[in-house]
């Protein structure tokens, strides 16, 4: 009597150790998922668990599949066809002669996108020379093209001493030692 005792509690045991979902009806194989004993899936996650066994992704991953963080897919946009975008620089989309590279011109328009009003060096400018001496004569090396005359400067070039007011071309040579009137004649005339 002892031995059916002892298989009985052995089977008790057993029967126990194991659960009711590892005991798969004779013949049929025991899926990987969770079921009950009647073969239906259990739904054993948390109610936090928003997650699918095969999710891989974190639960603050909004990303879609095929979503890529890189923005050099999109295309870019140019509104007014200078062929050139508000990402490359544009400063106004809507005037196709605004944009960075285009030549200045004096029209009250900052055509190359550089910040800045008809300059520098705009096409269709004005040379001027610098004139610190203010004899209306401007040195010839110091050239500068504006749409309008800087301050301290001149339209005529030739002076050849510009910080001397007293020495211009057309000045009056006089016995100074100094070409006076820049024709390259000291005291000369």
């Amino acid at each position: 009597m002892s031995l059916v005792k002892f298989s009985a509690l052995s089977l008790l045991v057993l029967v126990a150790g194991c659960g009711t979902k590892d005991i798969a009806p004779r013949g049929v194989d025991k899926p990987d998922d969770q079921t009950d004993d009647t073969g239906v899936e259990v739904d054993t996650s948390s109610p936090d668990d928003t997650s699918s066994p095969d999710d891989t992704s974190s639960p603050d991953d909004t990303s879609s599949p095929g979503d890529t963080a890189d923005t050099a897919d999109v295309p870019e946009i140019d509104l007014d066809g200078d062929g050139v975008s508000v990402e490359r620089g544009d400063c106004d989309d809507t005037d196709a002669s605004r944009f960075p590279g285009n030549s200045e011109a004096c029209n009250g328009v900052d055509n190359d996108c550089d910040g800045e009003m008809d300059g520098p060096n705009p096409i269709d400018g004005t040379l001027w020379y610098a004139d610190l001496d203010r004899d209306s004569w401007g040195d010839e090396t110091a050239r500068l093209v504006s749409c309008t005359m800087p301050e301290s400067h001149s339209r005529f070039p030739g002076d050849c001493e510009d910080s001397n007011a007293a020495v211009y071309p057309g000045a009056i040579e006089i016995c100074d030692g100094a070409d006076n009137d820049c024709d390259s004649v000291v005291d000369g005339g």
